[in-house]
């Protein structure tokens, strides 16, 4: 009995070996007519394309350990339950998605613990070729980097200290701002009908509105009268400046009004899907 087990190691030992050369030589062998590095694409690219074909359809599946039940359950617990009923295609798609994703990495576990440091040598022949192309970094191209470099400091001002001020203005103080505030109907008793909610959602909308008109406008246009004092904002003379420098303040601002709106939406959307679900 002790024969015979033995005998079965060193098969299975064996079948391994020659399973592990199978995949180094079909993956790892380099082509004689490819030995050109010129040629496109390059013998380390081939090697690569050998490597993702071979976790993609070398190994069949039926090898390959499937993912745990438990493991879905956890995913799917995560999901809302609103979201699952209403989207059941797509949490079917993502779902298949996720099994096929877990294949792949599997099958690419199984591959590189038979190729051992064949991602590592992948890797440093790849930073090599890039070595070489800092290297060729040009004369020319360093020129078009100055020019180019020189139009986004002309024409972009992310570093001032305006724009600075404005993003927190709206973060600390209209963060909470929305068109429509969706928390009273949360806190409601009673159910509203159209005409209701449609005087309800035009209330909160001119309230908003006042808001932005009374404190939003008027603190914009304080940051940036203290802000010209201190000689952050380009002068008028200098007309190409002051016309991007106030670009990007509208730019900014309509920013945050835009957020404004698509937040409001998005949560009167939710409130309506989750009424729904109910």
């Amino acid at each position: 009995m002790t024969n015979i087990k033995v005998i079965s190691y060193i098969e299975l030992k064996e079948e391994r070996e020659k399973f592990r050369k199978q995949i180094i030589k079909v993956i790892v062998s380099r082509d004689t007519e490819y030995n050109d590095e010129t040629i496109i694409p390059s013998s380390d690219e081939i090697q690569l394309v050998r490597y993702n074909y071979y976790i993609q359809h070398g190994i069949d599946t039926v090898h390959v350990a499937p993912i745990e039940q438990h493991w879905i359950s956890h995913i799917l617990d995560l999901v809302p339950i609103s979201l699952k009923k209403k989207h059941v295609k797509e949490v079917n798609a993502i779902f298949l998605e996720v099994k096929e994703d877990f294949q792949v990495a599997i099958k690419k576990g199984i591959v590189d613990f038979v190729l051992d440091d064949f991602k590592f040598m992948m890797q440093d022949s790849i930073s090599k070729n890039d070595g070489k192309q800092l290297e060729s970094f040009n004369k020319s191209a360093r020129i078009e980097f100055d020019q180019a470099k020189q139009v986004i400091s002309k024409n972009l001002f992310i570093s001032n200290p305006v724009m600075v001020y404005l993003h927190q203005l709206w973060h600390k103080q209209f963060s909470d701002l929305r068109l429509i505030q969706v928390n009273t109907f949360y806190a409601s008793k009673s159910a509203l009908d159209l005409s209701d909610f449609n005087k309800f959602a035009n209330e909160s909308i001119s309230q908003a509105i006042t808001r932005l008109k009374k404190d939003w406008y008027p603190a914009i246009h304080q940051i940036l009268s203290l802000s010209d004092t201190e000689n952050d904002i380009p002068m008028q003379r200098h007309r190409t400046k002051f016309y991007h420098f106030h670009r990007c303040v509208i730019t900014i601002m309509t920013h945050q009004l835009q957020m404004l709106c698509l937040t409001s939406l998005s949560e009167v959307t939710d409130f309506l899907t989750n009424m729904q679900v109910k």
